[in-house]
């Protein structure tokens, strides 16, 4: 979504008014990061018996998270970078 409100920025079809492309990447991150957070709220009040269980879920969708920001990122941090100087 960010990418599409960049492309159209820079095609000069429409002119976005302050940064909305880092709003619509954190809006993207926090769909990512908020369920493993709920998990390890809510659940554990509504069903504390269970407790092991939902830390284990929270463990893995935070992991789930990270994952998937790692996989979205590591290759634009290995790119060479755009002035030629070294890392």
């Amino acid at each position: 979504m960010a990418f599409l409100v960049m492309l159209e920025r820079t095609l000069g079809q429409f002119a976005w008014v302050g940064s909305v492309s880092p709003h619509l990447f954190t809006f993207g991150v926090m769909g990512l990061i908020i369920p493993a957070m709920l998990i390890r709220i809510v659940l554990p009040q509504a069903f504390p018996s269970n407790y092991a269980i939902w830390i284990q879920l929270a463990v893995a969708c935070w992991y789930l998270c990270f994952v998937t920001i790692g996989w979205r990122y590591v290759p634009f941090l290995l790119l060479p970078r755009v002035d030629g100087k070294e890392h």
